[in-house]
């Protein structure tokens, strides 16, 4: 219910333009509608939502290790209309013939670790996603992939358990990011670049330097870290 307080004589029209800056023709008294006149204007005011204007949610962005790709969209919930964003970052290795490509997705809902159960496999060609109500297979080559999943909205359905998340509204934006991060991981593993960005580098080697540059206090500064492997900082 709308918790905004108006005249009693305040029309339709009025309350439509003053609350949801939205314009219409409708002299009747707003206190007056019947409880159908009501739902029929909701549904109305549902229909007005642009779908092609995306709210910002926010993202994590490329600072995560992998071939990135993002997809932001609206979804709709429970009868109304809520943005999202999907995030997807992706290496792979050759698959040899034979080999299991049947791997765990690392999924991140609103930023967080999640312990739902998604999977991919790419057994020939076409990579298939598994879990939380995903059931769908994306263009792609056979190879073993390495796949961090993100999804960042204000409202998830709960599968019938209670516990796993119901991705199925966002199926469609997981398929295109998990595509667009798989094919350029897929990319980059049979055509290496000849350069390696420093950024690339340091992905590389970073966890590795500090781990072994922490010891057993488990911690270590930047000059201490790098150090460890004859640079400086």
């Amino acid at each position: 219910m709308f918790t905004h307080v108006k005249p009693p004589e305040t029309t339709v029209a009025r309350f439509c333009q003053d609350v949801f800056d939205l314009a219409i023709e409708d002299d009747r008294v707003a206190a007056s509608l019947s409880a159908d006149e009501v739902w029929q204007l909701h549904q109305w005011l549902i229909a007005q939502t642009d779908k092609r204007r995306v709210p910002s949610i926010g993202c994590i962005d490329d600072i995560l290790a992998g071939h990135y790709a993002k997809v932001t969209a609206m979804a709709h919930i429970g009868g109304a209309w809520v943005p999202y964003c999907v995030e997807a970052w992706a290496d792979c290795e050759r698959a040899e013939r034979g080999y299991d490509t049947d791997n765990t997705v690392t999924l991140l809902l609103n930023r967080s670790p999640s312990v739902a159960l998604v999977s991919v496999d790419a057994p020939n060609s076409g990579l298939w996603l598994r879990g939380c109500g995903l059931n769908q297979t994306v263009s792609g080559k056979r190879a073993d992939y390495d796949i961090t999943l993100s999804v960042i909205a204000p409202y998830f359905q709960l599968m019938g358990d209670g516990k796993a998340p119901l991705l199925l509204p966002f199926r469609e934006a997981i398929g295109r990011a998990v595509q667009k991060a798989a094919s350029a991981a897929y990319r980059a593993m049979v055509k290496p670049k000849g350069t390696m960005s420093m950024r690339a580098a340091a992905r590389q080697v970073m966890a590795k330097a500090y781990q072994e540059a922490s010891g057993k206090l488990g911690m270590a500064n930047a000059r201490q870290v790098m150090s460890r492997h004859g640079l400086r900082s």
